[in-house]
């Protein structure tokens, strides 16, 4: 592939399966899910070769987002495959399963990771279905004070995405 892509950075939207049900979710996937992708998301080979195909056609960064990309397995397979093809690597999550040693894993590969954030106030967020389901766990804005720490801490650049809730 010759053609340098005019937009540096592409969003990977690898995984449709998430913990949380927020009701204004636009990642459902519904145009794709019946016929290409009925498990919600590619095999773990198709997905390491799309990112190599983004990396031939010279993208420069790859944002993995989902539904909520840290339920799949193989995440931090895509993410060191991304970076050792020279990829600036990005995260996006709602932060549901980021602990100390969940993020390990990714620190000599991640560039960027982003808490996706749409409300401080936890009553809020269970209105908008916005919790971990399974646990009910309501985020608030200590548990989000928290997480931003531990990124802190281990040295990976940050980033806040959020929604005017």
């Amino acid at each position: 592939m010759q053609n340098k892509p005019s937009i540096p950075a592409v969003n990977f939207h690898l995984w449709e399966p998430c913990n949380m049900r927020c009701g204004f979710c636009f990642a459902r996937f519904q145009d794709v899910k019946a016929s290409v992708l009925p498990k919600g998301h590619l095999p773990k080979e198709d997905a390491l070769e799309v990112v190599r195909q983004l990396a031939a056609y010279g993208f420069q960064k790859i944002t993995f987002v989902g539904g909520e990309p840290t339920l799949c397995p193989w995440l931090a397979d895509l993410i060191k495959e991304a970076k050792r093809l020279g990829l600036i690597t990005m995260l996006v999550t709602n932060g549901s399963k980021l602990t100390p040693q969940y993020m390990k894993q990714f620190q000599a590969s991640l560039d960027w990771l982003c808490l996706s954030i749409d409300s401080l106030n936890p009553e809020i967020n269970q209105k908008t279905g916005r919790y971990a389901v399974g646990k009910k766990q309501v985020m608030d804005e200590s548990h989000y004070r928290q997480l931003i720490q531990q990124i802190k801490d281990m040295r990976f650049r940050r980033g806040l995405v959020s929604s005017p809730l």
